[in-house]
C-alpha cells in the first residue's frame, strides 16, 4: 500500500506521536492513527500554550511534554488571574457559593504567599550583602606605618579614556586621534 507521507494524517501523526519515522506496518500505524483522531482535540488544547510560547523548544519533546508544560502555563495562568482577580474585592463582595468568590481568596492566598517569599528572599539577600560586606571591610583595611589606607591592588584601576570625552577634546582641538586596539580580560 503506497501512502503519501506528507498528507495530512502523516504530518499529524509525526507530529503528535513526536517522531520522523513512519511505521512500516499499517496495522500499528492504523490504530495510533485512530487513537490519535480521538485525542488529538484534548492533546492540542492542551499543548496549545507549549506552541505558543516555546515554539522552538517543543519540537523534539517527548508525548506527554507538551500537555504537561501546557498544564503547568494554563495553572500559572489561572494564577496571575486569580491574583488580578482579588484585587476586585476592594470593590466587589461575591456571594460566598460563587465561581468569583473561590478566585478572590485563591487570588488574595496567592499574594499572601507571593509577599512571604519576597520578603524571606528581601531579608536573605539583605543578610548576605552584610555578611559580604563586614568581610570585605576586614580585608580592606589595611594601613600604612602613617595610618593612611591603602588600597586592595584589585581596587587600583588605570584611568581609561571615555569615548565621549575624548570626542569632545578633539572636536574642541580639531585633531582626530588614532585607535589603538587591546584585548583586555573582563571580569
Amino acid at each position: 500500500m503506497r501512502l503519501n507521507q506528507d498528507s495530512t494524517s502523516a504530518r499529524l501523526f509525526r507530529w503528535f506521536y513526536v517522531t520522523s519515522e513512519m511505521p512500516k506496518n499499517l496495522c500499528p500505524y492504523f490504530w495510533k492513527l485512530v487513537l490519535m483522531w480521538v485525542f488529538i482535540l484534548p492533546y492540542t488544547i492542551l499543548s496549545l500554550p507549549m506552541l505558543i510560547f516555546f515554539r522552538d523548544r517543543t519540537s523534539n519533546v517527548n508525548l506527554l511534554g507538551r500537555p504537561a508544560g501546557g498544564l503547568l502555563v494554563y495553572l500559572f495562568l489561572g494564577q496571575v488571574f486569580a491574583m488580578l482577580f482579588s484585587i476586585s474585592v476592594f470593590w466587589i463582595q461575591f456571594p460566598k457559593e460563587s465561581i468569583f468568590s473561590l478566585f478572590q481568596a485563591i487570588g488574595i492566598i496567592d499574594w499572601i504567599i507571593a509577599i512571604l517569599i519576597g520578603c524571606i528572599t528581601l531579608l536573605r539577600n539583605i543578610v548576605i550583602w552584610l555578611r559580604d560586606f563586614k568581610h570585605r571591610q576586614k580585608i580592606l583595611k589595611k594601613y600604612d606605618d602613617n595610618g593612611n589606607w591603602i588600597p586592595p591592588v584589585d581596587r587600583i584601576r588605570e584611568k581609561k579614556p571615555n569615548i565621549l570625552v575624548e570626542f569632545i577634546k578633539a572636536s574642541y582641538y580639531k585633531y582626530c586621534p588614532s585607535i589603538e586596539w587591546t584585548q583586555e580580560k573582563t571580569k
